[in-house]
């Protein structure tokens, strides 16, 4: 056998072992998930059951369909129960301003999906739907929106409806990924009017009060 021939099989031997073991790193390599949690006030964060800390709060988690509770500081306030996705690779942002009820309060959650068209996206959806959607000053549409067409890079997002208070995002958008972004509006708080003093009629030749 030529020592050309026995090189080459040499080469192949070490390159297909290379790539054999690049293969099980990667399978054997952990996965894991990015959480941020932003609140106002600050919060008590419970992922699954289980205390993390308190807002701000960012952590690596396991990936994994989990229900998430903030308990704010401020004992008057109700606590916010909701179901998040944490994907593998990919990082998770909640916010959350708390107001007196769950109609006054506000906030979102954001997430990145690999874009398999390798293009920046963003889709924006709100609660409660059919908001006007404003990018970097522009009318878009309504919610819920897809935008596929916006250049990488960050972009100012509002939210607004009639009836509730607008909400501004300023978020960071990559070529290869559509970022979702699910918007809480806030209900405007209905005003009590304030009953003045009631006027009476006296009886002629009684005094006044």
């Amino acid at each position: 056998m030529s020592k050309l021939r026995i090189l080459g099989i040499i080469f192949l031997t070490v390159g297909f072992l290379a790539g054999l073991t690049i293969l099980i790193l990667e399978i054997l390599k952990p996965r894991t998930a990015g959480l941020r949690v932003e609140t106002n006030p600050a919060s008590e964060v419970y992922l699954g059951g289980k205390f993390l800390g308190t807002t701000p709060l960012d952590t690596i988690l396991k990936p994994a369909e989990i229900s998430l509770k903030l308990i704010p500081k401020d004992g008057l306030l109700q606590p916010y129960i909701t179901k998040i996705n944490l994907l593998d690779g990919v990082k998770t942002v909640v916010r959350r301003n708390f107001g007196d009820s769950e109609g006054e309060s506000s906030g979102d959650i954001d997430y990145f999906d690999k874009n398999p068209d390798d293009q920046a996206s963003i889709i924006v959806i709100s609660v409660p739907d059919s908001a006007q959607v404003t990018i970097d000053n522009k009318k878009v549409g309504l919610t819920p929106y897809k935008n596929s067409s916006l250049a990488s890079g960050v972009h100012e997002i509002k939210v607004v409806k009639e009836g509730y208070l607008e909400r501004k995002l300023k978020v960071q958008i990559y070529r290869g990924y559509q970022l979702t972004s699910i918007v809480k509006l806030a209900a405007l708080k209905q005003e009590t009017p304030t009953l003045g003093p009631t006027p009476f009629a006296t009886e002629p030749g009684s005094p006044a009060i």
